[in-house]
């Protein structure tokens, strides 16, 4: 068997291997199409907020990381091996580490959820993956809202972590459930609600330009699709 220090030591190597592999910024030459642009415009618009997060769905994806980051996934916390069933969260570096533990959500068990956002907002991008969504709102003047949720599946795994670095963590409920709300400094960046519905298993980050009041009210909005 591989010692979690080996896959650590290992994963430095490949990360370093493949940074030397790479050209010189310098030599790299190419005009990026307008439509690439666009996408990477809208990708730094949803990283500046403490809630951006890194969903690991699948193994492959957990490998790349895993490499690309030089073994840091592997730090384990004591703490979170507690005999403790469901989404679990815990501090990581700079992050806020959410993962699950227990039986995976059956397929045909999944709830899917709507949100009811203000009106002048509309839905530019929606992903579906196997117990995960994502759906992203935008308005005129450039804000968002971001809804995601997720479950565990057999098929599938996750993490979320939201950058805590520069927020404040605050104890919240939504829908009378336990969730964790984080403010961020900065008044024009967004906030970020994150909770767990216990009765579907489901793992809910909503994320916007709101305040608390308002933010929180924007999550009391999300409730099961109805089929």
């Amino acid at each position: 068997m591989i010692s979690e220090e080996q896959l650590r030591l290992a994963a430095q190597r490949a990360g370093k291997a493949l940074a030397e592999s790479l050209p010189e910024p310098e030599d790299c030459h190419h005009e990026f199409s307008p439509e690439f642009e666009r996408k990477m415009r809208k990708l730094i618009r949803k990283s500046r907020h403490p809630g951006f997060y890194k969903g690991l769905k699948r193994a492959a994806c957990f490998l790349l990381v895993l490499l690309l980051s030089g073994g840091a996934f592997l730090t384990v916390n004591a703490e979170a091996r507690e005999l403790v069933f469901g989404w679990i969260s815990e501090k990581f570096e700079d992050s806020q580490r959410y993962f699950h533990q227990g039986d995976p959500t059956p397929a045909e068990d999944i709830v899917y959820y709507q949100i009811d956002v203000p009106d002048e907002y509309w839905l530019e991008s929606r992903y579906e993956g196997e117990g995960y969504i994502n759906e992203y709102y935008v308005n005129e003047e450039g804000k968002y809202v971001n809804f995601v949720y997720q479950y565990i599946t057999e098929i599938s795994g996750g993490e979320m972590y939201i950058i805590d670095t520069e927020s404040k963590k605050k104890n919240v409920f939504v829908h009378d459930m336990p969730a964790d709300l984080y403010i961020a400094d900065l008044p024009e960046n967004s906030n970020t609600v994150v909770w767990t519905d216990t009765e579907t298993g489901a793992l809910l980050d909503v994320t916007a330009y709101m305040d608390e009041d308002e933010l929180i009210a924007l999550a009391e909005s999300v409730v099961p699709r109805e089929e």
